[in-house]
C-alpha cells in the first residue's frame, strides 16, 4: 500500500463533554516533506484531520473474534481535500477503553502499509494502553514492541538445512518493558506492571497481516476493554471510509 493510504497521527485529549465524547484536531506525528507526488505526500485523511468520538452502541456482528461490547466510534475527517486520499474514516473500540482517556493524555493513531490499525494512549510519557497493531504506535518510556526479524531469520536458517524452502507462516511478537522481555505468538503474559494479550503475531503474505495485540498498565485500564478493542480493530472491515 502506498503511504497515501496510511496515517500516523497524534492528538491531545481535550476537555470532554458530560457523556465522555470529545472532538479535537490531530496532526501527523512526523512532518511531511512534500515532493510533488500525491502518493508520497498525501495521508489517508490528510495532514490535520478532525477526530471525533461518538457512542456507537453494541457490536452488531458479534462472534468469536468480534466481542459483544458497548463501542465508541472514532471518526477522522479531513480538514481539506488537499493531501487527503479520502474524506473520512471511522473505526470502533470498546467504550470502556475510551472511558480511561483523561484530559491531556496523548493518543497515537496509525494505519500501516499492511492495513493494520493501532492505537496507544500515553499519560505523562508512560503507557496506559495500546491496542491493535501495537508495533506501529509509540508505547512510552521503557516499552518496546517489535517483530524480532533477527531471531526469525536465524530460526528459519536452521530449518532450511533440511528444507531449503522452509518459512515460518507467522512471526512472533517481541515486547519488552520494566526489564522483562517476552516473545509470543498468542496468549497472555505479565511484564512487570503491564499485561500483554496477543491474538496473533504478524502473518506473512502480500502484504501480510499486522499483529493483533493489546498491552495495558495494570490498574489504569480494564484488561477486557483492551483485548476487546484489539479484536475490534482486526480485519478488513474494521475501517470504514467515506470517499470524496
Amino acid at each position: 500500500m502506498p503511504i497515501a493510504g496510511t496515517f500516523d497521527y497524534v492528538a491531545i485529549v481535550p476537555d470532554r463533554s458530560d457523556n465522555g465524547t470529545f472532538e479535537c484536531v490531530v496532526q501527523v506525528r512526523e512532518p511531511v516533506i512534500c515532493c510533488g507526488d500525491d502518493l508520497r505526500d498525501s495521508r489517508l485523511v490528510g495532514i490535520t484531520p478532525v477526530l471525533r468520538t461518538t457512542d456507537a452502541g453494541v457490536t452488531p456482528d458479534a462472534g468469536p473474534r468480534r466481542p459483544w461490547v458497548l463501542r465508541t466510534c472514532i471518526t477522522l475527517t479531513a480538514a481539506t481535500r488537499r493531501l487527503a486520499t479520502v474524506a473520512a474514516v471511522s473505526f470502533h473500540i470498546d467504550k470502556a477503553l475510551t472511558s480511561c482517556f483523561r484530559v491531556g493524555d496523548v493518543v497515537h493513531l496509525a494505519r500501516t502499509a499492511c492495513g493494520g490499525l493501532g492505537l496507544s494512549l500515553l499519560r505523562g510519557g508512560d503507557l496506559v494502553v495500546a491496542v491493535g497493531a501495537i508495533t506501529a504506535v509509540p508505547l512510552g518510556r521503557g516499552v518496546v514492541a517489535r517483530i524480532p526479524t533477527d531471531l526469525i531469520a536465524g530460526a528459519e536458517e536452521i530449518f532450511r538445512r533440511r528444507d531449503p524452502d522452509f518459512e515460518l507462516p507467522e512471526c512472533p511478537l517481541e515486547v519488552s518493558g520494566d526489564r522483562t522481555l517476552s516473545v509470543i505468538y498468542r496468549g497472555r503474559r505479565t511484564l512487570g506492571p503491564y499485561e500483554l494479550f496477543v491474538e496473533h503475531g504478524f502473518l506473512k503474505g502480500l502484504p501480510g497481516t499486522d499483529v493483533c495485540a493489546a498491552i495495558w498498565r495494570k490498574g489504569s485500564c480494564p484488561g477486557e476493554a483492551a483485548t476487546a478493542s484489539a479484536m475490534l480493530l482486526e480485519g478488513q472491515g474494521s475501517l470504514s471510509m467515506s470517499q470524496w
